[in-house]
């Protein structure tokens, strides 16, 4: 198949080769007439612009990166679609990059390897402040998932996870339950610590005994939701629901209970967070909080390319809904024999 460069689409388009590529680079100080032209002719072109010939023609890589430290497959690969979703469209090239403690240096050697544009960060590393201030002294652009501070110094999509885990507990709440135990993501994770903040107004704005809904720790993995869901069954035997902060851990609880002999939701009621591909597949089905996860991650997207465009750009902060999913994991707390 041939491929079709942008001089026949401004010969089809009758405009100069300066302005299909203003358009396709997403420059301004082009007639909104003019652009609609270009992308039209370009679209009936079929026209697939090449990254790698455009970085040697202009300063920039025409690549963004995805730097990210969570344990959690299906999370990750939500956003990597909603980040492919608008670079695609938009002639980007999107790369995923782990990076370890401390984060700073994981990112200084990838940046002295490879040359980006720029840069989205999602939960735990959207915190870190030393992370955050160092891209930005390096001029590079940088948009974030989920921030919990130093909200000036990026544009941003964001949920709120404390009141939608505080709502997720009074739905256990409701259904009776009392003694009700939380499994707690990492630390250094923002979401999660307001997460847990969630779940504790919860539970003290319905008088519940504080000793009652005690807090185990997690780090979002599988493993650590059933190794901590062992924890609370067993030095708390008569805890009647478990709130995970995600629903990997929620996956792990409902693994030890079935372990233990427990009927899920029969002896024990189980939620999660996330809407996870494997909350959906699991039996009982999960009850969860799901968050719009790919949506959040092309909001960040198209808020990053406008700034790499316009290098001057208004910080924007979008807050997205969340909806919670009542499944088969909760049911009314079962009265005593």
């Amino acid at each position: 198949m041939k491929n079709v460069t942008i001089i026949e689409i401004a010969e089809r388009a009758g405009v100069s080769m300066k302005t299909v590529s203003r358009v396709l680079n997403g420059e301004p100080n082009v007639r909104e007439s003019t652009r609609e032209k270009v992308k039209k002719v370009a679209a009936e072109l079929n026209y697939q612009p090449n990254v790698f010939a455009r970085s040697l023609a202009s300063k920039r890589s025409f690549v963004v990166a995805h730097f990210h430290d969570n344990p959690s497959p299906d999370y990750l690969e939500k956003i990597y679609t909603g980040i492919h979703q608008v670079t695609r469209s938009s002639g980007y090239l999107a790369v995923m990059e782990p990076l370890t403690v401390p984060y700073t240096k994981s990112a200084g050697e990838y940046l002295a390897r490879f040359k980006v544009d720029g840069v989205i960060l999602s939960p735990p590393l959207s915190d870190n402040t030393a992370l955050v201030e160092m891209l930005l002294e390096r001029g590079i652009p940088i948009v974030r998932i989920s921030p919990r501070n130093n909200f000036e110094l990026s544009s941003y999509a964001y949920v709120d996870d404390t009141s939608a885990t505080k709502a997720m507990t009074e739905h256990l709440i409701e259904l009776g339950h009392k003694k009700i135990a939380f499994i707690a993501g990492p630390r250094e994770h923002g979401a999660a610590r307001k997460r847990e903040t969630g779940f504790h107004q919860a539970t003290e704005a319905a008088g519940l005994n504080k000793s009652e809904c005690p807090v185990f720790q997690g780090d979002f993995s599988v493993r650590s939701g059933f190794d901590a869901a062992k924890a609370a069954l067993a030095n708390s035997g008569d805890v009647t629901a478990i709130v995970a902060a995600n629903d990997d851990m929620a996956v792990g609880v409902v693994m030890a209970a079935l372990k233990r002999g427990l009927d899920v939701p029969g002896d024990l009621s189980v939620t999660g967070f996330d809407g996870s591909r494997l909350g959906d597949i699991i039996w009982p089905q999960l009850t969860t909080v799901k968050q719009p996860v790919e949506e959040m991650a092309a909001e960040v997207t198209s808020m990053l390319l406008e700034e790499i465009v316009a290098k001057e750009h208004e910080k924007k902060a979008v807050k997205f809904d969340v909806t919670n999913l009542i499944r088969n994991t909760t049911s009314i707390v079962k009265s005593p024999s």
